[in-house]
């Protein structure tokens, strides 16, 4: 299956719903294939606990799962949007949000996807650190590529990511209440450049980043069952022409 992230490159909303190739159709698809793959796998797990590969894939495609869901929701709040339509916002905020609350709680739960824990298997040296910057965060050798994430981690999602997405919800909805449904680039952009700086420039406080305390199947499992739902949710509503 090929992986997906939150796709925050350059969010402006798209009156298609599509995503290049893959739009929310095949997304749901994708999410009740992986939902029916990972029960599967926690079927298995009292032969398969203790494994390392084990709970590497449990969170490695529950990541995954919760990605392709955030992703629907987020093309719904762009539908939502385009058509004016602020109590649909606003739910598809909450379900934004709620996904991705969970995707931090399953990133969180392995010491390979923490910025924190890798710098210190690394070491706080200068290798550590360009690892933590470059190597984890934005591949800083692709020339004229400023905002690409090299890996999904815990502490990018938590204090890059989700600033980035906070903006642009605000930003939609200041729209929203001026009777626009059309956005700027260039107005997004200005948002996002400030928090990339500061990312790179100042980080996080690790003590703000608190890890799951139980294990990778315990958290694959609660994520699971509370998500299920998600899979029911419609998603296929048109879109008011623009005037």
């Amino acid at each position: 299956l090929p992986q997906h992230r939150p796709y925050l490159e350059n969010w402006a909303p798209r009156r298609d719903l599509s995503w290049g190739k893959k739009g929310p159709a095949e997304a749901m698809r994708t999410a009740k294939v992986l939902d029916g793959f990972l029960r599967a796998l926690l079927d298995e797990k009292d032969k398969l606990t203790g494994r390392k590969v084990y709970s590497n894939d449990l969170v490695d495609f529950t990541r995954q799962y919760l990605t392709e869901l955030a992703n629907v929701r987020r093309m719904c709040l762009d539908r939502a949007f385009m058509n004016g339509d602020r109590k649909r916002f606003e739910a598809e905020v909450k379900n934004l949000n709620t996904l991705l609350d969970e995707l931090q709680m399953v990133l969180s739960s392995r010491w390979e996807y923490r910025v924190t824990d890798m710098v210190k298997f690394r070491g706080e040296t200068d290798r550590g650190r360009s690892f933590r910057d470059g190597g984890l965060t934005f591949a800083v050798s692709i020339p004229g590529i400023i905002d690409y994430q090299a890996r999904d981690m815990y502490e990018l999602l938590k204090f890059y990511q989700r600033p980035r997405i906070d903006a642009y919800i605000t930003y939609l909805r200041q729209r929203m209440a001026e009777g626009i449904t059309t956005a700027s680039t260039d107005e997004l952009n200005a948002l996002y450049r400030p928090i990339e700086i500061h990312w790179v420039e100042k980080g996080y406080d690790p003590a703000q980043a608190p890890s799951y305390k139980g294990t990778s199947v315990e958290v694959c499992r609660q994520v699971i069952e509370r998500t299920a739902y998600f899979l029911k949710l419609p998603w296929a509503t048109k879109t008011t022409p623009p005037k």
